[in-house]
């Protein structure tokens, strides 16, 4: 714990001294990229993944041991949550509904840590081939810079609030004698699995918010090289011929590196995407529930309403960056037709833009396994969903009630 504390007041320290160093540098990949972390989103996700034991450059094979060991600490909850409700269904409805609560928790963890743990590495390795944002100038350098300080920023808190919202799960076993989420407790066991879910910590932040925060970080830096490919075509010019055919290729290479570089972020994250949704759904329903139910204590309401809105912003996450990409790219097709293609007699330049216009226009799509697409219509349905089911939910345990 002591370790996370100073994590969060390591990083509110770096961010200050960014302002007065401008030579600050990380590494990655073994290259050296020179990077402001006040203008860098990844620079804090990547703190936070270092604390957890994720870091992409985390190479050590006793990592492999410590996976295998949470993995299964994961697995052993999940199946006293499950046994949770099986013994309470028919006697404690609401105890049941908690057990459950954790059920879907659980399998939210084991859905994403495996993903993060053995795709970390990929995701970041493109980022060398990134057109500086220091290379341009006027209004698109302010826009830019502009949003991703703007990302820095929001990155920074919801690390903070992600760290008070999960302490406040285990509060629970000082304010109300319970565990942090209930499971189903043999005799003998409370004060070990306990000590298991403190274990824990770590790995649950990381694995449960570091996943969104990773992919935030980076597509967030590729929503800015779309507008800055929007802006080379926006102001291309036919100062010589050689110039103008070289400064196109450069410009579709790049487009070429972009669109791939999204295909392999949506591999990355098809299981987080898919896993989000189902769960997501059910996470805010049941926690909807015990918020408005008199017969669950304050603390119990106050934990997980904080944890309701968080898993709200998650699905936020994806859905808001997959749509802001999909228009960024989009974007760049009508900057290819705004641009003076027309005064070049060159076949092979115009057949370039044509083709430019035509992959811009076939929209980049997240989905998860190509059963879920990520975008903010789905965010909508999601809340929908869940609160169909709270209603439901709601009336079935009135009715028993009566």
């Amino acid at each position: 714990m002591t370790e996370f504390a100073l994590f969060i007041i390591t990083s509110e320290y770096v961010a200050f001294v960014s302002l007065t160093n401008d030579n600050d540098c990380r590494h990655y990949n073994s290259k050296i990229i020179r990077t402001c972390p006040n203008k860098d989103p990844t620079h804090y996700s990547l703190k936070l993944l270092r604390v957890c034991g994720l870091h992409p450059d985390s190479r050590s094979k006793l990592l492999y041991v410590y996976f295998c060991i949470n993995y299964l600490c994961f697995m052993v909850i999940l199946i006293l949550a499950i046994t949770g409700v099986a013994t309470t269904y028919d006697t404690n409805i609401f105890e049941a509904i908690e057990n459950l609560q954790t059920v879907f928790l659980y399998i939210h963890l084991l859905g994403k840590y495996p993903n993060i743990f053995f795709k970390k590495h990929k995701l970041l390795q493109q980022r060398t081939k990134f057109w500086s944002v220091e290379k341009f100038s006027g209004d698109i350098r302010k826009e830019c810079d502009e949003i991703l300080t703007t990302t820095t920023k929001f990155v920074r808190y919801f690390i903070v609030i992600t760290f008070l919202v999960v302490m406040n799960f285990f509060l629970q076993p000082i304010l109300t004698g319970d565990l942090p989420v209930r499971v189903y407790v043999p005799k003998g066991w409370f004060h070990y699995i306990n000590l298991t879910y403190w274990y824990l910590i770590p790995i649950i932040i990381g694995s449960t918010y570091g996943s969104d925060l990773i992919f935030c970080s980076v597509c967030i830096p590729i929503v800015v090289q779309f507008k800055l490919l929007a802006h080379k075509f926006e102001n291309l010019t036919i100062e010589n011929k050689a110039g103008f055919e070289k400064e196109v290729k450069k410009i579709v290479d790049h487009q070429n590196f972009l669109m791939e570089y999204c295909q392999e972020i949506n591999h990355y994250t098809n299981a987080i995407f898919l896993n989000q949704f189902i769960v997501s759904t059910a996470i805010i329903c049941m926690q909807l529930f015990i918020v408005s139910q008199k017969e669950f204590l304050l603390p119990n309401k106050l934990k997980c309403l904080g944890h309701c809105l968080m898993e709200i912003v998650e699905t936020v996450i994806y859905c808001f960056n997959a749509e802001l990409l999909s228009e960024a790219s989009e974007n760049v097709g009508n900057a290819a037709y705004s641009s003076k293609w027309y005064d070049t007699n060159v076949s092979e330049l115009r057949k370039s833009i044509v083709l430019v216009i035509s992959r811009s226009q076939k929209r980049i799509v997240f989905s998860g396994f190509g059963l879920v697409l990520i975008n903010l219509k789905t965010f909508t349905q999601i809340f929908k969903t869940a609160l169909s089911f709270y209603s439901y939910l709601n009336t079935m345990v009135s009715f028993e009630g009566n």
